[in-house]
């Protein structure tokens, strides 16, 4: 591997030198991150369109959600339309780059876990590439999903019970038949290529009045708020943009582990399925991770109902015109919310990403 980089746990701060195989930190377990000798370079280096097993994954179009934004009585709200992807999901990002790294050092199978966009994707690019892919995925996954992953003869491996569940039979299966693990929740690569949503941003907005004051995401993982965090970083020192958004973190009141913790309530499970299938994570790994960007750039974090889940998603199509999967749907009903609260200002201009189209889940039951 390429030596402009160290991985480092953003736990204990050890580094250790890049590995693709490592999703952890060998002293601590914790997360780790990717850190550039040269981090500007590196990073904006680091995501090519005409690399090894691209998809045209990225540069995806913004709407203005003008009747929405009246209706919430804020100056104006955008959807970055992420499921105009090669697999219809935001997850093409990070697949892309993840990918590329398992081909370039040499990978020939690897094991990944997934709600059903993650899996999906990974699955394309394995498929690109010549790369045998293991998905494992809840016996619960939304049928659409999981026609996806094996159209793209992926080895499907369905597992009764929660999603952390898939993850230990997932790690289980990696141990007993010494395959990698390229789990998109784990790999500091895949973080990566989530950078680019933020890159796109300054072309996004280049000719509107003003960049967004509020980005607004659904957290399972939290791998899109996280690199969207680090990207828009980067922005900052290379003096492409003056100051970062508030992030902000919604999540169904079913699994909202990340706004427990960050409003230091206690968490319990719900032994109810939320109809936000990408956001049902009950342990993100990267935990401490989301709350330091959403508190770094003065974010907040909340939880929705699932009515009010719904009736976004209805809102998004029949008002807007916007077929998206109701995990997506959790953006605008959070945006909704933090405008009554008064977090987001009638002045302040905010995005949502629309993280994956409304055909990845048609059922609703």
């Amino acid at each position: 591997m390429d030596k402009n980089h160290v991985l480092k746990c953003i736990e204990c701060n050890i580094k250790m030198d890049p590995d693709f195989i490592i999703y952890s930190c060998k002293a601590c377990n914790g997360p780790l991150d990717i850190e550039y000798s040269h981090p500007i370079i590196g990073s904006f280096n680091s995501y090519n369109r005409e690399s090894l097993g691209s998809l045209g994954e990225g540069q995806t179009p913004i709407v203005q959600l003008s009747k929405s934004a009246n209706q919430f009585r804020v100056h104006s709200l955008f959807g970055k339309l992420e499921y105009f992807s090669p697999t219809a999901s935001f997850k093409d990002r990070g697949s892309a780059r993840l990918v590329q790294i398992l081909k370039e050092n040499g990978c020939v199978e690897f094991v990944e876990d997934s709600s059903g966009n993650a899996g999906a994707s990974l699955a394309a690019y394995a498929s690109r590439v010549g790369i045998k892919a293991h998905i494992f995925v809840s016996e619960n996954a939304p049928k659409s999903k999981l026609l996806q992953i094996q159209s793209y003869g992926a080895i499907i491996h369905k597992i009764c019970g929660s999603r952390n569940k898939v993850e230990r039979e997932a790690l289980s299966f990696v141990k007993k038949n010494n395959l990698i693990y390229a789990s998109h929740s784990r790999s500091p690569y895949f973080l990566e290529g989530m950078k680019t949503f933020s890159y796109e941003l300054i072309n996004n907005f280049i000719n509107l009045d003003k960049f967004p004051d509020h980005i607004v995401f659904p957290v399972g993982n939290g791998s899109l708020l996280i690199g969207v965090w680090k990207g828009l970083e980067e922005l900052v020192a290379l003096g492409e943009l003056k100051k970062i958004p508030k992030l902000h973190c919604i999540q169904p009141e079913l699994v909202m582990p990340v706004v427990n913790k960050f409003n230091n309530n206690e968490y319990i499970v719900s032994a109810n399925e939320t109809i936000a299938s990408g956001a049902s994570v009950e342990k993100p790994f990267r935990m401490n991770q989301i709350i330091d960007a959403i508190r770094c750039t003065d974010g907040g974090a909340i939880g929705v109902s699932e009515k009010d889940i719904l009736n976004s998603y209805t809102h998004l199509s029949q008002v807007e015109g916007i077929f998206a999967e109701p995990t997506s749907a959790l953006a605008l009903a959070g945006t909704k919310l933090l405008v009554d609260s008064g977090v987001i200002a009638a002045a302040d201009s905010v995005l949502i990403p629309i993280t994956g189209i409304g055909l990845k889940q048609i059922e609703l039951d």
